[in-house]
Formats: structure tokens, C-alpha cells, sequence
């Protein structure tokens, strides 16, 4: 009779979970929660590139197992990781066009029409040879064995070695629309992130293929079973690029200053978040305006949603100097009223007054209590 993971072993799973869940209550620790960065970035396709060339893994003995990269596995990780890093998050569809200065006026157009602020273009390099072993979490699974053979099913007790490299560029949506026709590396690239893993974990439950290994694992420790099973190829997709999805997403909040104060432009937001007074919703912040690289900023635009850009209006300005050469900062107070209807994020565009025109958006959620 063949095995349903899904109900006949429904039981077993949950009493496992439970047990283990039991001896890891001391082990959980607290995370301080992150501010979203404020803008609407649009995710073009991801390229996967099998690199053959790739230099081999040391680690681990020779397998079977060949890695590859399900790309639409990874656009959707890739969408899930960044929206706990960004304020909306969006799909861009990849242009045909090889040519550079083509795709980026494709991509561009899209990324207008959703209203993102910016770009973020993705390419991940792997060689397709695995390595595995047995790691330390092995010795943990033979006490588990001895109660039983499905308590240390859970228990990702064999490791793969690879090597995955995902690069990522951010590109910023409204300086480059102010450089038609050229390519978005030459005008709008607000920054470069690289990040790579060598080695995923895969417990039995991942690495496990039809009812025999099920069978032998409760007369032979689980780490021993399935290592090259059917089911191998796509656990580990799922975790190496689940592993890489929430580098690149964390890295680009490591360096949210380099997003948000970016140097393409001389103006970066601070202290925004919602207020409610009178009744009434209002968007509320500071543009502070480095004066050594232009002299005003024109009236601020925003919008909910993809409709048109209405004016706002700046609060009374202060000029705060500087110690060092430069000349100082302006700032800009701002108070925008937020529909009762709105729902969603506001977009607000901001544009400093030098001979270039310089403008730049940013996405803030609506919602009281949110902000940055």
C-alpha cells in the first residue's frame, strides 16, 4: 500500500513536531523589527546560468545529485524575501530585446506604468555539481533513532555543498526616465549586491522518495538514508535559493542608507511616517536637501495608487550649517492629507531645482503606525 505522507503519517509528523518543538522552547530569540525601505521596487525576471566552470567543491563526497535552478522557484522567492524589505513589490515581465539601451527603455516603460521607483535585476551563477556528508546534526539524530525511527526525521542531518552565486543590481526608476535611451547601468544604478552560499541542509523528510526509505528508517539512522533520492534535486533548489532570496533581501536592508540617501540625487527623506489629527490622515516627514550639490527643491507631487500626481506643499524650511567644507543642509517639513478612502501606499516625487532637474520617487505606506 503506498505511503500518503500528506494523512497516513499525519500523527506521527505532528507528535515529532510537538517533541522537538518541547525541547527548542529555551532556544528561540527575539528579532527587533526593520522599517520597510520607502519605495516600490520592480523585480525583473531572474537569469539562472548553470557555470560549469565553477571551481569544485572540496567539502563533502561525489553525488549524483545535479543542481539546477527552477527560475520561476526563484522570482517567486525572490518576491516573497523582498517584500518584508521594500514597501511594494512588483513583477516586471524581461524584455526580448539583447540589446542594453533597448531592454532599458522596455524595462523602464513597464517600471513607469506600475509606478515603481525602482529596478532590481537579478542573475544567479551555480555550478550543477553537489557535494555531500553527513554534518554535525548527525549525533543529535542517533539519540532520536534509539526512541524511534520518525523523531529524527526532522533533523537536517545531511548537508550539500555547492556553489551559488546571486548577483544584484538596483536601479533607480526616475533618473533614468531623465536619460532616455540609455542603458540603466550608465545613468541610474543606485548600488551592486552579491551574495553567495556553498551548503544547504536537507533533513529526511526533504531527502526521502517512495515508502522504502520510510520503512528502512526505523531500522537504520536517518542521515544515512536517501542522499541522492529523486526528491533531492528539488529540496535543495528550494532551500539554496531560499537561503539566497533572504541574503539579497537582508543586505539591501543592511544598506538602507546607501538606498535611501542615495547619490544620484542630493535630497533623501527622514522621519516620515502617518499621523492622524482632526479626523484626518496625513503623511508627515522631512526632505533634507544637501545644499553643496543644489540650491531648492520645486513643490512636492504625490499619489495613491497609479493615478495622476497632484501638488503638495512644503512647510516652513530651516537651514541647518555644517562643520565641515560643505555647505550645509536644507530641511523641508511636509504634511500631505492621505484620503480617508486611500488604502495602500503614496508615492511622492520630489525634484531638486539645478540644471539637471533631478527627480526621484519614494513609496510610503498609508497605514497610522507605519513609517520610517
Amino acid at each position: 500500500m503506498p505511503l500518503d505522507r500528506s494523512s497516513a503519517f499525519l500523527p506521527v509528523l505532528a507528535g515529532c513536531i510537538l517533541a522537538l518543538g518541547l525541547t527548542m522552547t529555551g532556544c528561540a530569540t527575539a528579532s527587533n523589527a526593520t522599517s520597510k525601505l520607502p519605495f516600490h521596487v520592480a523585480i525583473v525576471p531572474p537569469v539562472a546560468i548553470a557555470d560549469t566552470a565553477a571551481l569544485p567543491q572540496e567539502d563533502g563526497n561525489e553525488t549524483e545529485v545535479a543542481f539546477a535552478v527552477d527560475s520561476n522557484q526563484l522570482l517567486q522567492q525572490m518576491e516573497q524575501a523582498l517584500g518584508q524589505a521594500f514597501c511594494k513589490v512588483s513583477r516586471l515581465t524581461a524584455p526580448a530585446d539583447a540589446d542594453p539601451d533597448a531592454a532599458s527603455v522596455a524595462l523602464l516603460a513597464q517600471a513607469k506604468q506600475q509606478g515603481a521607483d525602482l529596478i532590481l535585476r537579478t542573475t544567479l551563477s551555480y555550478d550543477p555539481k553537489i557535494r555531500t556528508a553527513l554534518n554535525d546534526r548527525f549525533w543529535l539524530n542517533l539519540p532520536l533513532f534509539a526512541l524511534g525511527g520518525p523523531f529524527g526525521w526532522f533533523v537536517a542531518d545531511r548537508s550539500y555543498f555547492c556553489n551559488c552565486r546571486l548577483e544584484g543590481q538596483l536601479f533607480d526608476v526616475s533618473v533614468a526616465l531623465a536619460s532616455p535611451g540609455k542603458s540603466l547601468e550608465t545613468t541610474a544604478r543606485v548600488l551592486r549586491v552579491e551574495r553567495e552560499t556553498k551548503e544547504a541542509s536537507l533533513n529526511f523528510l526533504d531527502r526521502a522518495s517512495g515508502v522504502g526509505p520510510y520503512l528502512l528508517s526505523f531500522i537504520c539512522p536517518a542521515g544515512l538514508i536517501g542522499r541522492e533520492s529523486d526528491a533531492v534535486p528539488a529540496e535543495l533548489d528550494t532551500a539554496v535559493v531560499n537561503q539566497l532570496c533572504q541574503a539579497m533581501a537582508k543586505a539591501l536592508q543592511d544598506r538602507a542608507t546607501e538606498v535611501v540617501e542615495s547619490d544620484l540625487v542630493a535630497f533623501h527623506p527622514r522621519a516620515v511616517r502617518v499621523e492622524r489629527e482632526g479626523g484626518k490622515r496625513y503623511l508627515v516627514g522631512e526632505m533634507v536637501l544637501g545644499l553643496s550639490q543644489a540650491n531648492e527643491l520645486a513643490t512636492p507631487r504625490s499619489r495613491v495608487g497609479t493615478g495622476g500626481f497632484v501638488d503638495a506643499s512644503w512647510d516652513k524650511t530651516t537651514v541647518v550649517a555644517s562643520a565641515g567644507t560643505d555647505k550645509g543642509r536644507r530641511v523641508y517639513p511636509f504634511k500631505i492629507p492621505i484620503a480617508d478612502s486611500a488604502t495602500g501606499t503614496m508615492q511622492v516625487e520630489i525634484e531638486q531645482a539645478d540644471r539637471f532637474a533631478t527627480k526621484r520617487t519614494f513609496t510610503f505606506p498609508v497605514e497610522e503606525g507605519a513609517g520610517r
